[in-house]
């Protein structure tokens, strides 16, 4: 059965498998820091953060391939009590190649508290480096008697503190296993016990038989989906997570009440606890030296395969002797390689349409000779080739063969495909070519056939035809090579696709909600506001979309770049238009994301987050080619359309989008809602179904996960943004002001709260209502429009919101600049008064007037010139005046 982790079962734990004192000061410290992991994703990596259920806080796996399926295994693992991703560092050491010594930091993927092994420190890594493990990091790991690897340095590291070590490989986990954890994750939930544990004993009661109950016999006897999936997932019944995949429906696999049961059943099918391929008959008798197969659980590597036995030595290098017979006879004990169990494909894969014609032709000619047909002269053939013919045929009918497979020739294989150049000029060429395309920066293949042809001729070489060189260069281009050279962008742009979008694909799934993809861009439409009728500008969409059913979940248009808020804002959407909270997301590493609220929100609200590879965009491509549609379908066909602004040379005044934009955001919003709603509603040319038909069906078959609604008033409080600076303070009188408003509640009059501080997160869908926290209660505060506000539609809420944000920028915007004018004025009045001053004390050095106070007299008409004269001899008769007065002769003095 499910349970958290707890300091008690911990520490009964470690009095059973007791550790050392600097052990207990190593998990304590691990423990303390499990708190806070982080993994920073890079161009190859999918980093993870889960909510964990077990452990009570989020575990950050670094990896899609080898953490995060370990993650859910040690999630619903019942015998593993606790985990940590990401466990404190270790310093090793170790003889490294040439017998040099080595010291590194070795930092554990997990730090795992076993019910039956203790304390252990894991290392996973990936499939393809079990052959190449000891070739990689020489000293450090070590090849087992029995096959398996581990380290001595590591091993050595943690023994004084009483500690395990185990290596394993990605591959230890079977695909089917951690779809079915991923499928059955939500169910871990508190919430969901919530929900379901009423329906429990109905469930029990069905599969309380001795043999177990088969999943489709539960489902047809009324059990609801979502009653079956907590259960398997809380261990109140069991079955073989590894056996098939719980989404598509098994009809034969059994459901049984207890763990021993489900393991007998399973060890019953496979006595080594894994599923091996089914055996063809006499694929024993393919076995050669050096292979490696596993009989009764020993470990066995051939010697020499005879026409009765097959002569091995186990892992203490003992002979064995094994008949063919015996082999044969117990396919449940025999575990052959994969290479021998794989069903062979026919031979009809390697043959050309010239090889088979020429198969078919032969067929003809020996059925006309048995039927005594007359030959025609181009169907005559010798005694000899004849007899050859029929052998081919009655040997073929010996290995299962047709006569028309027995016929075809080796002529495709004739002739000699390796390199026509001597082997020692053919590696010095691969390893030349290889060091020119790596170069940086990048080389035309020219520059390296010249650079290539020099460093060949001076090793007394003669160099291959340019041709041959061409195609060698061309052979030995792959993503790597293209990443030395260009750069880890275009090395991603150069590898290959998922051509099937199935289960398998990770950004795909395997039902509706289970991951969503979510991202942002600028729109090529320009808007005006409905306000004041300016245009404000371009806005930005951020958008969900569903993964599986390639529906439209969620959207919000905004004014403002994108930020941790337009994130919020979408979840809201989703939980508007859905009413139920998306599993997982998936995103870039915009800024956006990396809000430490956006963060808690999910957290709080149990949604696992992907962050895609950096300069990936295939691993988002549902909805960047969401994107892309919305653009040429939409928005480049309405008024205000920014199109004609990416060809500047051919754009005119007259299709300038700013003299024809009539569009406002509340129009765009209700345009890009009635373009989803048509899109989600037609057939997908992916899934073949309407994406809102995909979503239903799949509700109906994997479980409505009703643990997993909400409404909107339910996440308001987490996902609505606070507001920017400092809490606002109460005003008894006038309530909270934000946004240049005031919100009022009958919980803010009292006299005793003025001055008080409250966080307060603006309502983004209601302009007139905020949310306070007030006594650890959050509260709706309104303003004095919110019964006009209230009325309208919530679209042109939200619309109005945006745009009156915008319209308060803009504000701002010209308040600063008014403030800046004002102040360049006040210089301005201030320097003039002081040359004023400076005129009264040295009259005869600056004149008041500056040196041209009025228009010249000789560029006027005559009429005003005579006028301008008249008031210059006014003002200096008034300035003599002045001097010849006693108060303000004392002044100028």
């Amino acid at each position: 059965m499910f349970k958290e982790f707890s300091r008690e079962r911990l520490d009964k734990l470690l009095r059973k498998y007791p550790i050392s004192d600097a052990g207990r000061e190593y998990v304590e410290k691990t423990l303390g820091n499990g708190w806070s992991q982080k993994s920073v994703g890079t161009t190859h990596n999918t980093p993870s953060t889960i909510p964990c259920p077990k452990m009570g806080w989020t575990s950050a796996s670094a990896t899609w391939s080898r953490e995060h399926p370990a993650t859910l295994q040690r999630i619903f693992d019942e015998e593993v009590v606790g985990y940590v991703n990401q466990a404190e560092p270790i310093e090793i050491i170790y003889d490294g190649k040439n017998g040099h010594k080595v010291r590194t930091t070795f930092r554990p993927d997990f730090l795992v508290f076993h019910e039956h092994r203790g304390v252990v420190v894991e290392e996973w890594r990936p499939a393809d480096f079990r052959g190449r493990l000891l070739e990689r990091v020489p000293g450090r790991y070590d090849l087992l008697a029995d096959g398996a690897y581990s380290s001595h340095p590591i091993n050595e590291a943690l023994r004084p503190m009483g500690i395990g070590y185990s290596l394993h490989f990605s591959d230890e986990i079977p695909q089917t296993a951690t779809l079915n954890r991923r499928y059955l994750f939500s169910y871990l939930a508190r919430a969901a016990s919530e929900v379901y544990r009423s329906r429990l004993p109905e469930l029990l009661d069905r599969v309380s038989r001795p043999g177990g109950t088969a999943l489709a016999d539960l489902l047809s006897d009324g059990i609801e989906r979502d009653t079956l999936n907590w259960a398997l997932a809380q261990g109140y019944i069991f079955t073989d997570l590894d056996g098939a995949r719980l989404s598509d429906d098994p009809e034969d696999l059994p459901v049984f009440a207890h763990a021993e049961t489900a393991k007998a059943w399973i060890q019953a099918l496979r006595p080594d606890g894994t599923r091996p391929r089914p055996i063809a008959p006499g694929a024993e008798r393919k076995l050669a030296k050096g292979d490696v197969f596993l009989f009764d659980g020993v470990r066995l590597t051939v010697e020499f395969s005879g026409q009765t036995a097959i002569y091995a030595r186990d892992s203490a290098d003992q002979p064995v002797e094994l008949l063919h017979s015996l082999l044969a006879a117990a396919p449940g004990r025999l575990v052959l390689p994969e290479s021998l169990t794989t069903h062979p494909r026919s031979i009809f894969w390697n043959t050309s349409a010239e090889s088979l014609i020429r198969a078919r032709r032969r067929r003809e000619i020996l059925e006309k000779i048995d039927q005594d047909l007359k030959l025609n002269a181009d169907e005559k053939y010798s005694d000899s080739t004849i007899r050859r013919w029929r052998n081919q045929v009655e040997d073929g009918k010996t290995r299962g063969l047709s006569a028309l497979e027995s016929l075809i020739d080796a002529g495709d294989d004739k002739g000699y495909s390796g390199p026509h150049v001597d082997a020692t000029l053919d590696k010095k060429l691969t390893e030349l070519i290889d060091e020119g395309i790596e170069a940086r920066p990048k080389k035309n293949t020219l520059e390296i056939y010249f650079a290539v042809e020099e460093a060949i001729q001076a090793l007394g070489y003669k160099m291959i035809a340019k041709s041959s060189f061409y195609e060698r260069v061309a052979k030995r281009r792959t993503p790597a090579t293209t990443t030395s050279a260009e750069g880890h962008k275009l090395g991603k742009h150069s590898e290959p696709v998922h051509w099937m979008l199935d289960g398998d694909t990770p950004i795909h799934m395997e039902r509706a909600l289970e991951l969503v993809h979510i991202d942002s861009t600028l729109l090529d439409v320009l808007l005006k506001s409905s306000l004041t009728g300016e245009i404000l500008g371009r806005p930005w969409l951020t958008l969900a979309v569903c993964a599986h059913t390639r529906k439209v979940v969620g959207m919000h248009l905004s004014f403002r770049p994108p930020s941790y808020i337009s994130s919020m804002l979408v979840l809201l959407d989703i939980v508007e238009q859905c009413n139920r909270l998306p599993d997982a997301i998936i995103h870039d590493h915009g800024s956006e994301f990396k809000k430490k609220e956006f963060a808690q929100a999910l957290n709080d609200l149990e949604i696992i987050r992907h962050t895609r590879p950096k300069s990936s965009p295939r691993f988002g491509a549902i909805i960047e080619r969401m994107f892309g549609t919305t653009t040429t379908m939409l928005l480049n066909g309405i008024a205000g359309s920014t199109q004609s602004l990416k060809k500047v040379r051919t754009s005119t005044k007259q299709t300038d989008p700013s003299s024809h934009s009539a569009h406002t955001l509340l129009d765009l919003y209700v345009g890009l809602r009635g373009f989803f709603e048509i899109f989600n509603n037609r057939k997908h040319s992916t899934t073949l179904m309407k994406p809102t038909a995909a979503y239903d069906q799949s509700l109906q078959m994997h479980g409505f996960r009703l643990h997993r609604t909400r409404g909107v008033e339910d996440v308001l409080p987490i996902l609505l943004p606070t507001a920017p600076g400092r809490p606002r303070s109460i005003d008894p009188t006038r309530g909270l002001t934000v946004n240049y408003r005031q919100y009022g509640h009958a919980h803010l009059t009292p006299q005793h709260l003025k001055g008080k501080r409250v966080a307060v997160k603006p309502h983004a869908f209601d302009p007139s209502i905020v949310i306070a926290h007030l006594d650890r209660n959050w509260i709706e505060c309104k303003a004095q429009n919110h019964s006009e506000i209230s009325r309208v539609h919530p679209l042109v809420r939200r619309a109005i919101y945006e745009e009156w944000l915008v319209e308060q920028r803009l504000v701002e915007t010209a308040g600063k600049d008014a403030h800046r004018k004002l102040r360049k004025l006040l210089e301005e009045m201030t320097e003039k008064a002081k040359k004023n001053i400076e005129y009264w004390r040295d009259r005869n050095a600056i004149n008041i007037m500056g040196t041209a106070p009025l228009p010249s007299p000789e560029i006027l008409p005559d009429d005003a010139r005579n006028t301008l004269a008249n008031l210059n001899q006014m003002m200096k008769n008034a300035i003599e005046a002045a001097k010849k007065s006693p108060t303000l002769g004392k002044l100028m003095n």
